[in-house]
């Protein structure tokens, strides 16, 4: 049985996927399976899959009908058998050595996971490649479970591409993707694997994962639905992480109502967005609704004043959406 099991869910993917394909293929590490789950792709994605099946043992093809990104990593997650589980999308590759420093660095001190840094891609023409690394020096260390804090800070924590999780974690607890969530479902699940996990988390210092942000047809440049409701569900969980932290500090508390207040900003601004196609009345009431409630009270109660704009918190904390809507258009204004 292979130490590694990577799963790959692959839709539409045939511009990217020979390059991720090969770049899992070229791993220094071996002691690998991949799982390709093709989910219903129109294009020559299925062929490509099965191409490379022909020609390495290693791979595994599955072919369902179209069912989401988080249905196709649950089918992975079914058939996988190795003692750690790696997820990488179809758009995306890695560095030749990034199975092997990850598994080290897991293997090394009993890591629950191991969290890698990674490059982000972007169109050349608009914004410049960004590395988003741990800060230090050392290229493997272990960071206790109240590490996970600075994990979020750092943005390291949200995705799962840049990570290895342990396969009985995941089994033990019945953990899979929340196959009705269209976004946020890769935050939503490390949430719930940090929840129970015990051990420490190995971190690797070096960008070995590459993330393709200029794919056009990407979920995260559209218009969410629901994302109100999503929101307060990750709120739920991450107060629950927070609590179970060994150091469950009012630092603790404080830096993560300070992230919920900046997640609220991105819902509000999410509502009057030209792709919700409600009337403005609608979505302004809305908004109101989400400032008058009870977690939006909690959150611009206990944040961090020092991390927001000053004025911008004061406005905040009027809980008039009113002046909140007059701030953002100012804002708006000064930034073109």
């Amino acid at each position: 049985m292979a130490e590694i099991s990577i799963i790959v869910p692959v839709y539409k993917a045939e511009k990217y996927l020979n390059r991720c394909i090969d770049s899992l293929l070229a791993q220094t590490y071996t002691d690998f399976e991949l799982i390709l789950v093709d989910d219903g792709s129109p294009d020559k994605s299925r062929k490509i899959c099965d191409d490379y099946a022909a020609k390495d043992s290693r791979i595994k093809v599955i072919h369902k009908e179209n069912a989401g990104v988080s249905a196709a990593r649950n089918s992975g997650l079914d058939v996988s058998g190795g003692k750690y589980i790696m997820f990488c999308d179809s758009d995306d590759y890695v560095e030749k050595d990034f199975l092997e420093l990850m598994y080290t660095a897991a293997e090394k001190d009993g890591a629950d996971i191991a969290v890698s840094g990674f490059e982000m891609l972007f169109d050349e023409k608009k914004e410049k490649n960004k590395n988003v690394l741990y800060p230090g020096t050392p290229l493997i260390s272990v960071l206790s479970r109240s590490g996970l804090c600075d994990l979020l800070d750092n943005n390291l924590f949200f995705s799962l591409w840049n990570k290895i999780y342990k396969s009985e974690i995941i089994k033990e607890n019945g953990l899979r993707m929340n196959e009705n969530m269209k976004f946020s479902e890769d935050f939503h699940f490390n949430l719930e694997y940090f929840i129970k996990i015990n051990g420490n988390i190995a971190v690797v210092r070096k960008p070995l994962y590459h993330y393709e942000v200029r794919n056009e047809n990407s979920a995260t440049k559209k218009y969410k639905e629901n994302l109100w409701p999503i929101t307060l569900t990750t709120f739920s969980l991450m107060k629950t992480l927070y609590g179970s932290l060994e150091d469950s500090s009012s630092e603790y508390r404080t830096r993560m109502y300070t992230r919920f207040v900046n997640m609220i900003c991105s819902v509000l601004r999410n509502t009057m967005a030209k792709g919700n196609p409600q009337p403005f009345f609608k979505k302004f009431a809305e908004n109101v609704r989400i400032v008058h409630s009870e977690e939006y009270k909690e959150a611009v109660t206990f944040c961090d004043s020092g991390a927001l704009n000053p004025l911008y918190l004061k406005v905040l904390r009027t809980r008039s959406y009113l002046l909140i809507f007059l701030c953002e258009i100012l804002i708006r204004i000064k930034s073109k």
